[in-house]
């Protein structure tokens, strides 16, 4: 038979019985099994934004080892092997192949860029009311957001603590705020496409605005903006992530993301247990997916300052390497929180706690726990009853939104959380102090 991946000489089959026979050339010795005869010519996979074809031979121009953008072994010249040669990225046929939901097949490479010639083009998430012009930049000043009923307007100072209503994380650069609602974006947030065209994912995600969610990606619980597919949400830092990762802790080299790694945590000295990681294979750096998340820049009541993350301890005295929250010793050698200008450290888990991308004071329009709207809360000094087990609320609770109510209940005894992490629904949100909050489910 001919076949194009061996168009000089005519393939044989050795014999048509089995189902392991190969074909082979008789003149030059090629050998090709009878599944792989058959092997899908061109793929799209999710572990490249290129299509990549099947090559059984040597890579042309190509000298040295050779390493699969999945598993990151060395992948052997002279064997078959999906590769895109604008990128010099190679895969093994078995490392792409191995789930089906992570390839589809392209009938040519002309076909795909036709489909996704427009896929660039994105509905706008704003309308710009008033324009700034500074030499060749123009700055949108106030803007109509998709996410919000009243304009906001850029700010470039930040005079006291806000937290971002799309990503929860503290504001510390340029910001869009609403006067009317104390609503906040960062600038970098109000820009965020309505569609996501994610490395995981062969469609792109729907950005979904004002909602109580579980990330499907880092497991952990958001409020603000989500990306959307198929009914799961994914939380606006994983989408973000790439097949690579530059990290301040290792400014050398950039890290490669690995589906699946076994080896301790740079981060948090734990182990990744054949979980997702991203590594250093020259210098063996690997850091959880979930610690690249760590946000840059804290704030805890230990310190009237906001705490940075700090990947090092310059410090050598021992008596130095403890935590300032819970007094317990910390290990010098992986990532804490600092503040340079008090000399305080803590574990990053002493500083986030357990929900560190849910934002107090939004109003959550949930009935699972009790007739009006809820507000997450977290009391610094006044530790008042939970309404349900009758223990003092020391972490996240749910307080109700209404001045005259004195309903409180621990987030753990709530019935909403088991409702959020047990299925992942979503709760639309409100913000503090407005009286046209949403409702329902997504």
């Amino acid at each position: 038979m001919n076949h194009p991946i061996h168009l000089n000489h005519s393939l044989h089959l050795i014999s048509p019985h089995g189902d392991y026979a190969p074909y082979i050339c008789s003149t030059c010795g090629a050998t090709v099994h009878k599944d792989c005869i058959s092997l899908s010519r061109i793929i799209k996979s999710l572990w490249h934004h290129h299509p990549i074809f099947h090559n059984y031979f040597a890579v042309k121009n190509e000298c040295g080892i050779l390493e699969c953008g999945i598993c990151h072994e060395e992948v052997n010249k002279e064997h078959g092997k999906y590769c895109c040669s604008a990128c010099k990225f190679i895969v093994h046929v078995k490392c792409v192949l191995e789930d089906k939901s992570w390839y589809y097949e392209i009938a040519s490479k002309d076909a795909y860029e036709k489909f996704n010639e427009n896929a660039t083009l994105v509905d706008p998430t704003f309308l710009v009311i008033q324009e700034n012009k500074l030499d060749e930049n123009v700055i949108n000043r106030e803007i109509k957001h998709f996410s919000h009923e009243h304009n906001l307007v850029l700010y470039d100072e930040v005079r006291d603590v806000k937290c971002c209503d799309c990503c929860s994380l503290l504001i510390e650069t340029s910001f869009y705020h609403c006067s009317k609602c104390d609503f906040h974006l960062h600038k970098s947030c109000a820009e965020l496409p309505t569609k996501s065209q994610v490395w995981f994912s062969p469609l792109p995600f729907d950005l979904i605005p004002n909602r109580f969610f579980k990330c499907l990606a880092c497991d952990s619980l958001h409020t603000g903006f989500a990306y959307n597919f198929n009914g799961s949400c994914w939380c606006v830092q994983c989408t973000e992530r790439s097949l690579s990762y530059t990290s301040q802790a290792h400014k050398e080299h950039l890290l490669l993301f690995y589906n699946k790694y076994n080896g301790p945590c740079n981060a948090c000295g734990n182990s990744i247990d054949n979980g997702e990681a991203y590594r250093c294979k020259s210098c063996n750096f690997n850091v959880h997916w979930t610690c690249t998340l760590l946000p840059q820049i804290a704030r805890h009541k230990c310190d009237e300052h906001s705490l940075k993350l700090t990947y090092r301890e310059v410090n050598d005295y021992s008596e130095y390497h403890s935590c300032d929250i819970c007094e317990e010793r910390r290990n010098p050698n992986i990532w804490f929180y600092h503040c340079a200008l008090c000399d305080k450290s803590a574990h990053p888990k002493c500083v986030l706690g357990d929900y560190p991308f849910i934002k107090l004071g939004i109003r959550i329009s949930s009935k699972t726990d009790h007739s009006h709207s809820l507000i997450p809360v977290q009391k610094v000094y006044l530790y008042p009853e939970c309404s349900k087990c009758g223990q003092l609320c020391l972490d996240l609770a749910l307080e109700c939104a209404e001045r005259r109510c004195s309903f409180i209940i621990h987030w753990r005894c709530s019935r909403l959380k088991d409702f959020i992490e047990d299925h992942s629904i979503v709760y639309l949100i409100g913000i503090k102090g407005t009286d046209d909050f949403f409702s329902g489910v997504f």
